[in-house]
């Protein structure tokens, strides 16, 4: 199967081919030829040749990536993505990358897709992109930004992202403002600026734990709206072992794009699927990842819901910190 075309044409409505479809045939592909995926479906005593549905594929767990090269079919790379989180290199996540020009594509039809009428200027709150090369997010936004008029990214320069945005509002153009941004790090800019415009748009992303602090969502939301009173408060949910995203529009539930579908599994079964509006331990399935797993048991807790959005409530517990959100310290 055309695996790339047939995904991309799931963002039209006259598609000719199934989510369902097109999973069943990477699963069987990744049954045969992805050692990692295989060993643990042969732990799990799991004839792939009985799976003939999506609730029957079970889903690797996101904590392999630490410890093997994840993929599928014999391919050489040397680009990756790479988890944040802790310095030990070897205890972080990585995901091997055969097409980097795949992941911007599927990237931009994301984009696209939840803001199809937007020739936006980007800006990006984020970690020095040249100094975390290997992070799938910097590669997403800056891709983004430049198809955007190659903004600027900033770290913890807030004044001059201030003035920067202030100075792009005030040439008087119709044309919309996007800030990308590590949710920490947006919560802090926040306190010391405010821009009222709806023209700006705000996309938090990472993590909601620092410093034992955890923030709710709906706290988020709520704190960058008092920065930002007439702006869209967004967010998007991706992370280094994914190409495709998610994105929450105006602060509600998140929903995955037409390349992904998010389910939610029974805590003390996670070959169980919770029912919907339960707490549950947050699966995945992103075709776009056809190259290395599609099919991923996250650390992340959520709710999912019968038309397909989700809520992310937090970790599970002893699960390792990491995300976006430690790729940010602020200076003391």
């Amino acid at each position: 199967m055309d695996y790339k075309s047939k995904i991309l044409s799931l963002f039209h409505t006259d598609s000719d081919v199934t989510f369902e479809e097109i999973a069943l045939s990477i699963y069987d592909e990744q049954s045969k030829s992805n050692s990692t995926y295989k060993r643990y479906q042969d732990l799990l005593k799991i004839d792939p040749s009985t799976v003939n549905s999506l609730q029957g594929i079970p889903y690797l767990p996101i904590s392999l990536f630490k410890q093997y090269e994840v993929k599928t079919g014999s391919w050489l790379s040397d680009k990756y993505f790479l988890s944040s989180g802790t310095s030990d290199i070897k205890n972080r996540s990585r995901h091997i990358v055969r097409d980097l020009d795949w992941y911007h594509t599927i990237s931009d039809a994301i984009y696209q897709y939840f803001y199809p009428d937007t020739d936006s200027v980007i800006f990006g709150l984020l970690p020095n992109y040249i100094e975390n090369e290997h992070s799938s997010l910097i590669h997403m936004v800056k891709h983004l930004a430049e198809s955007n008029n190659d903004s600027p990214f900033y770290l913890d320069n807030f004044e001059a992202l201030y003035n920067d945005l202030l100075f792009t509002l005030n040439l008087g153009s119709t044309q919309s403002i996007t800030l990308f941004g590590v949710t920490f790090a947006l919560l802090d800019f926040a306190e010391k600026f405010q821009i009222s415009d709806e023209r700006l748009r705000i996309i938090f992303t990472g993590g909601m734990k620092r410093r034992g602090e955890e923030l709710a969502f709906s706290s988020v939301v709520e704190k960058l709206r008092d920065g930002f009173p007439s702006s869209s408060i967004d967010a998007e949910y991706g992370m280094t072992e994914l190409f495709s995203q998610a994105y929450s529009i105006a602060g509600s539930r998140y929903m995955p794009a037409r390349s992904m579908r998010v389910v939610c599994q029974e805590l003390n079964d996670v070959m169980c699927r919770a029912k919907y509006c339960k707490t549950g331990q947050l699966a995945l399935i992103d075709l776009a990842n056809f190259d290395t797993q599609s099919f991923i048991l996250t650390e992340d807790l959520g709710r999912c819901y019968a038309d397909g959005s989700f809520e992310l409530l937090g970790r599970v517990s002893s699960s390792d910190l990491r995300g976006c959100s430690m790729m940010y310290a602020p200076i003391e």
